[in-house]
């Protein structure tokens, strides 16, 4: 009898694996570029670069000379299903994508004494990507925000800014069991994003320390089937509000450290219950990001050295069988990450690159577990104009 539980179980679980197509989409949004990767994505208090668009608007005054930029990664997932018996094992599975998530321009104009720069970029958030090893499951393109940015520098020592995200996108999928049936997806959504920042280097007494600020107002992601496609319906994204600091020891290291809060308890994102795994309700995300970059100056170019740490919060949460079907617990899944990077730095341009490994462990009680390994490059170039 324990047996027969554990098949069917078993089962319940591989059904729900196929019907998701072994995806898993994370709606923590967060920043790019492989310098922010480099530190442990610890990029608030820093955001100097047009990346700023996303971390920190504010950031943007930093920017000395007009830039463009454009960054590309490649995701490498490993799911790893340990459990009682053989269908288990059937379930893991190794994924690896390329595309490019992220491009900018920004152009900074000096307005009397203070500083005004605007900006756009292409930012794709989530990547639908997925091709299943038997070949009965495809998903191609993502949802994206086209992002018109602008900030101020108010005082030597303290600059806002304020970007626009766009939502859109179109991810097209086809399934082939029992027949075919293919559609698409359409995504649309608008949502704010502010940005302060504090430099302390600003001031009469120098002190090399930046503070920043970013909020990203709630936002309904509107999702509309096409074709055979059903989906999932519309997400109510949640307020996100991040802090950050960086301080600058010498003239060649600098640390810094994030604090970000996702108002998950707050909203009404949820996902059904037939698919492979449930959202944490009720609980709001909480992060950490630590980082750090040392430059090493030589008479080629400047070479970066980058470390960080973050912890990995989930919408997910350990599940238990109620004698029908996988609930969620009270135990929210949880991760931690660790990152490496470097480049080089001309005076006219700086390529980068960054590692980003992260893991996560779902336990289903008394039966087995699932764990997520994401091994991330990232690819970063800016050019100066």
């Amino acid at each position: 009898m324990e047996l027969l539980r554990w098949i069917m179980m078993g089962l319940l679980v591989i059904a729900g694996h196929r019907m998701l197509g072994a995806q898993i989409l994370d709606f923590n949004f967060v920043g790019a570029g492989a310098r922010a990767a480099g530190m442990g994505q610890a990029f608030i208090g820093v955001a100097d670069d047009a990346t700023s668009v996303i971390w920190n608007p504010g950031g943007l005054t930093k920017l000395e000379k007009p830039e463009v930029s454009s960054v590309m990664r490649v995701d490498f997932d490993v799911w790893d299903w340990t459990g009682p018996n053989a269908s288990w094992d059937d379930l893991d599975e190794e994924f690896s994508h390329a595309s490019v998530n992220f491009g900018s321009f920004a152009w900074p104009f000096d307005v009397g004494e203070q500083r005004l720069v605007v900006a756009a970029a292409y930012q794709r958030q989530i990547d639908f990507f997925s091709n299943q090893e038997d070949g009965d499951y495809e998903s191609r393109g993502g949802i994206v925000a086209i992002t018109p940015a602008a900030a101020y520098r108010i005082t030597p020592w303290l600059s806002a800014g304020v970007a626009a995200n766009i939502w859109t996108g179109s991810p097209a999928f086809k399934i082939v069991d029992n027949g075919t049936f293919k559609g698409n997806l359409e995504y649309s959504g608008f949502n704010v994003v502010a940005g302060a920042m504090v430099d302390l280097d600003g001031l009469q007494n120098k002190v090399p320390l930046k503070i920043g600020a970013v909020l990203r107002t709630p936002f309904v992601l509107k999702e509309k089937d096409k074709g055979d496609i059903v989906g999932r319906g519309d997400r109510d994204m949640p307020l996100m509000l991040g802090f950050g600091a960086s301080y600058r020891i010498g003239e060649n290291l600098t640390v810094a450290a994030d604090f970000e809060t996702r108002q998950f308890g707050n909203s009404k994102i949820t996902q059904d219950g037939s698919e492979e795994d449930l959202s944490q309700s009720g609980k709001n995300l909480v992060q950490l990001r630590a980082g750090a970059e040392y430059l090493l100056v030589s008479d080629f170019a400047v070479i970066p050295f980058r470390a960080g740490f973050q912890t990995v919060p989930t919408l997910f949460a350990d599940q238990e069988w109620d004698g029908s079907q996988w609930v969620p617990t009270n135990k929210q899944v949880a991760g931690t990450g660790l990152t490496f990077g470097s480049g080089l730095i001309f005076e006219r341009f700086a390529l980068d690159a960054a590692f980003m490994r992260t893991s996560h462990e779902t336990k289903f009680i008394d039966t087995g577990k699932r764990e997520i390994v994401k091994n991330v490059l990232i690819f970063s170039g800016i050019f100066y104009f």
